[in-house]
């Protein structure tokens, strides 16, 4: 599935009418084509299991709809952070770092008061931030089916 429509049902954008991007191989026509055409309120790129992101696309996009009202947003595995071009990392854009662990099931079973997520790099320039993980906004995936919720529409497959 490379660009479909829909609801979003997750983080601060919630509800949002959204384009969803999922391939690297959607084009900026296809993008412009149908932000107008469904009238959305956010691009969010690296959609599905933070797929592949074409950067000259998002580039087009963010030369086209910078000011509109949008939110363009790219979801990103914390591996591949490094590959986002610096230029587009210091753009209106929002971005959404995802670290995938199976072990994270196990925060289930804990009590949300108990348990603290840190995240630090500690060689070179430092960076160390904490927080309650009942602070998290925890997401309701009945409804997702693979890369898509129930009721968000396939453009292109």
């Amino acid at each position: 599935m490379k660009l479909w429509v829909g609801k979003e049902q997750e983080g601060i954008h919630k509800g949002f009418k959204t384009l969803f991007v999922g391939s690297d191989k959607v084009t900026y026509k296809d993008i412009e084509k149908y932000v107008k055409e469904f009238n959305v309120s956010q691009i969010y790129f690296g959609a599905g299991i933070c797929t592949k992101i074409n950067y000259q696309v998002v580039d087009s996009v963010l030369n086209k709809f910078r000011h509109s009202g949008l939110t363009i947003t790219l979801e990103v595995d914390i591996n591949q952070l490094s590959k986002i071009p610096r230029h587009i990392l210091l753009d209106s854009i929002e971005l959404i770092v995802t670290t995938t662990n199976k072990n994270y099931l196990l925060l289930k079973q804990i009590n949300d008061y108990k348990v603290q997520i840190k995240v630090q790099a500690l060689t070179g320039e430092k960076v160390v931030a904490l927080s309650d993980w009942k602070k998290f906004q925890k997401v309701n995936v009945n409804k997702l089916n693979g890369k898509t919720y129930k009721g968000d529409v396939v453009l292109i497959e």
